[in-house]
């Protein structure tokens, strides 16, 4: 079985729950912004009443305008879906590795018998994944302009204040990591990510291969991972650093790739020589 092969089936197991985290998204944005467009307005009309202000013009003369941004801003309508689908990432890592050794006749005797490198199981795995957390990132952009139109549909015109849609992603926190405005962002956040994701997969290889020593190994592995992903952001808080901020984004970037570089080789050795059939 060739790569491309592997890749192909690792993502027809994943078309379903990715479409239905998509889909389930994209409810639970939609219904978020429905609810908070009316209480927007309700919540106006309120004021209104209670201050005796003519109409919406005056209201928006005297309080100021409202914007999609403002509205959304940290709204646990956008976060929670996006947590949901990280959680839901992170499970599915350790499941599309964990199930191949499930049954009587484990599907990972298959694998490791093919007469191609066993890498190309790791690659297949690694690449399968990535796409589908690049297509639930691509697929947050467009939701958010329907967003945002849906918004703007719902409260008044007098009531609202068109922005572009980047100013509400920079307002949102968790957005901003996700759609970073500046390149070295994407490259340091979206590095962190894949190889916070290539230890994952170093653990669950050293479980495998060692079982309870391989568990202690990896916990191991992880928090001295973690303290160093730590170290940059510790020196970046510090006034008293004598790195400056690009300098301590160089290091941050550099520990990245050592990480990463440390883990494929780790996970290598143990596909290679550790994991047996």
């Amino acid at each position: 079985m060739s790569f491309w092969k592997l890749i192909n089936f690792e993502l027809k197991r994943l078309v379903i729950p990715f479409v239905a985290m998509v889909v389930l998204t994209a409810v639970i944005q939609l219904i978020g912004v429905y609810v908070t467009a009316n209480r927007f307005v309700d919540a106006v009309k309120d004021v209104m009443d209670d201050e005796k202000i003519p109409n919406f013009e005056q209201f928006a003369l005297l309080k100021g305008e409202s914007t999609f941004s403002h509205a959304m801003d940290q709204s646990i309508w956008i976060t929670a879906p996006v947590l949901l689908c990280i959680a839901f990432l992170i499970i599915y890592l350790f499941f599309t590795w964990y199930r191949e050794w499930l049954g009587r006749r484990s599907f990972i005797v298959r694998l490791l018998t093919l007469p191609n490198s066993r890498m190309i199981i790791y690659w297949s795995k690694l690449v399968s994944f990535l796409l589908a957390v690049f297509g639930l990132v691509a697929a947050q952009l467009p939701l958010l302009k329907i967003e945002q139109a849906l918004y703007y549909q719902l409260v008044p015109d007098v009531l609202v204040r068109d922005f572009p849609v980047d100013i509400s992603i920079a307002n949102n926190t968790l957005l901003n990591i996700l759609l970073p405005p500046a390149f070295s962002d994407f490259m340091l956040f979206y590095g962190v990510g894949i190889a916070a994701v290539l230890v994952l997969t170093t653990i669950i290889l050293l479980e495998r291969s060692y079982r309870i020593v391989g568990i202690i190994v990896g916990l191991a592995y992880g928090t001295a991972v973690f303290f160093l992903f730590l170290m940059p952001v510790i020196m970046l808080i510090d006034r008293t650093s004598r790195f400056f901020p690009k300098e301590l984004l160089a290091m941050g970037i550099g520990v990245v790739i050592f990480v990463a570089a440390l883990s494929i080789w780790w996970s290598s050795f143990l596909l290679r020589k550790k994991i047996t059939v």
